[in-house]
């Protein structure tokens, strides 16, 4: 399989009971994001990828999945994660930044 067949079969979402974005392929967990709450705030504390599913913008798409429902529940984020530090530097997410 190529790698936009392999994109196309990740399924994304939030798990609000664990407080992390995930992405599963094959059933298989192969990437995530986790966050942490403090003061009403969630802090970016990991953003994980498998390493055989690297450079497919998996971990892009973990942050951004936090981001929007952060935005939907009017919380601001701190990136502690090196990944989502150097994303959320972006002008597109300064309104969300705590």
């Amino acid at each position: 399989m190529n790698k936009e067949e392999i994109i196309k079969n990740i399924s994304f979402s939030f798990n609000s009971e664990l407080l992390r974005s995930e992405a599963i392929y094959n059933n298989d967990l192969i990437g995530k994001c986790e966050v942490e709450i403090d003061n009403n705030k969630w802090y970016i504390t990991h953003t994980i990828v498998n390493e055989l599913f690297g450079g497919m913008g998996i971990a892009k798409k973990l942050v951004q999945i936090i981001v929007e429902e952060a935005r939907r529940n009017n919380i601001k984020i701190i990136p502690i994660c090196s990944y989502a530090k150097k994303m959320l530097e972006n002008e597109e997410y300064k309104d969300i930044l705590g």
